[in-house]
């Protein structure tokens, strides 16, 4: 067992005359070390599934501290009634991480009246048994029935499926992104086409807008939870993504660069290609981290309800988002800085990806706004990949010549280049003209 942590000092004895051992905590894989105590399941079932413990240890999931997802809270599995007797039942639903029983139309619960407690296996067509809970994790007699169904993974309480048409709509739309996320994994990983790390941060954001507009119908620590592993994901990819349209635009142009200057257009490519390959190992060290991986299959299950009843629906909460934007754009002024311009870009998509959760796409009206969305998000994010195309070129330029002579250099040749341009456009014109009058001359 490896990263094992003393607790307490060394002159602290217990009460007992007999001396006993240490108390340590060990991080290693839960795996290797066999069943959980039932006791423990019974008291806390998240907690249960996180930890094990020994004579002398208390063993956690082997990971870095602080990093993981949080467990679901006991409330968010549990399902309270009150029978007519006054009697409270709860109801917990259990599945693997990734839901394959409810793939595939089964059901597992695990049911608490008073101090009896029970399993309900209800299969696809509505066959049902129950058994009563024996204090193991899962009874032996479920595990049996589901070995082919569960495919031997580990059985766990989930969040209860929500019947809100506007949260399983969220759902629905969070699922997508989820897909598009695993399904370009393993292209983000080889690196050989950006447009799959572009589509990883497409799904991440996705994510975090349609959880954000839907902020008053989910449980405030969920979308939290959510948002704060989508925005690991940005962090740890937009810095590469930048590169990749940095690259892909000083590719496409070097063609046009004066064949004096084209050594000096490879070098930099070069240099900004060494720099993709150190970001993406710290991208591929992000999604092989214990809290991705975690994330996606929280993203997977159920989300949790708000407590209380809803209030809004996902179209009016899409007409706030509306409403902000326009807002927004009134303070804007007739000459907005770069980063306003940027922060008017996050709200044009959460307008857009808003409108999408809503169905709005049904209506034309909502879906020529959508559109228009699109096309304003598009144009202001050309004018950011500018921004900060500029500033890496400028971090680079600065890099080789600490002076900036160069850098400064480089852009008043361009705008010289600029001019050269305009008076290619304007010549002929200008011949035109002079040649129109010089046919007045007599003779």
């Amino acid at each position: 067992m490896a990263d094992s942590v003393r607790i307490g000092s060394e002159r602290q004895a217990w009460h007992s005359q007999r001396r006993r051992p240490w108390l340590r905590l060990v991080r290693t894989d839960l795996e290797d070390l066999g069943p959980v105590s039932p006791e423990l399941v019974l008291v806390d079932p998240p907690l249960a599934a996180a930890v094990r413990v020994t004579p002398d240890a208390v063993v956690v999931q082997n990971g870095r501290a602080g990093e993981g997802i949080q467990p679901t809270r006991r409330r968010d599995l549990e399902r309270p009634e009150v029978g007519s007797g006054g009697d409270t039942t709860t109801t917990a639903s259990y599945d693997t991480s990734d839901l394959l029983l409810e793939q595939h139309g089964v059901e597992l619960e695990l049911t608490t009246r008073g101090s009896d407690r029970s399993w309900r296996l209800t299969a696809a067509r509505g066959e049902q048994i129950v058994v009563p809970d024996d204090g193991s994790v899962v009874p032996q007699q479920i595990q049996s029935l589901l070995r082919t169904v569960a495919q031997g993974r580990e059985l766990v309480a989930v969040p209860a499926r929500s019947s809100d048409p506007e949260i399983r709509r969220l759902e629905d739309h969070v699922a997508r992104q989820r897909d598009s996320l695993v399904r370009h994994d393993v292209g983000a990983r080889i690196a050989s086409d950006p447009e799959s790390l572009h589509q990883v941060r497409v799904a991440a954001r996705r994510v975090r807008a349609f959880v954000g507009v839907a902020q008053d119908l989910v449980d405030a620590d969920w979308a939290a939870e959510i948002n704060d592993g989508m925005r690991c994901v940005g962090r740890a990819s937009n810095e590469a993504r930048d590169l990749d349209v940095l690259l892909d635009k000083l590719r496409s142009e070097i063609r046009s660069i004066d064949l004096r200057d084209q050594p000096a257009t490879e070098a930099l490519i070069e240099r900004l290609e060494s720099d993709r390959r150190e970001l993406q190992r710290a991208l591929v060290e992000a999604l092989d981290s214990d809290r991705y991986q975690r994330l996606l299959e929280r993203l997977g299950q159920p989300a949790v309800p708000a407590e209380g009843r809803r209030k809004r629906t996902l179209e009016k909460l899409a007409g706030r988002e509306l409403n902000r934007l326009v807002a927004g754009v009134k303070r804007l002024g007739k000459r907005p800085s770069d980063d306003a311009l940027h922060a008017l870009r996050i709200k044009v998509k959460r307008v857009r990806y808003a409108g999408e959760l809503a169905g709005a796409t049904s209506g034309k009206p909502a879906r020529r706004v959508i559109e228009a969305a699109t096309q304003l998000q598009d144009l202001l994010g050309a004018h950011q990949d500018a921004v900060v195309a500029a500033e890496r070129l400028r971090a680079v330029g600065y890099a080789f010549d600490r002076t900036g002579i160069a850098f400064v250099a480089g852009q008043l040749a361009e705008r010289e280049k600029v001019t050269q341009g305009a008076v290619h456009d304007r010549f002929p014109a200008a011949w035109k003209d002079l040649r129109k009058q010089a046919r007045k001359l007599p003779g």
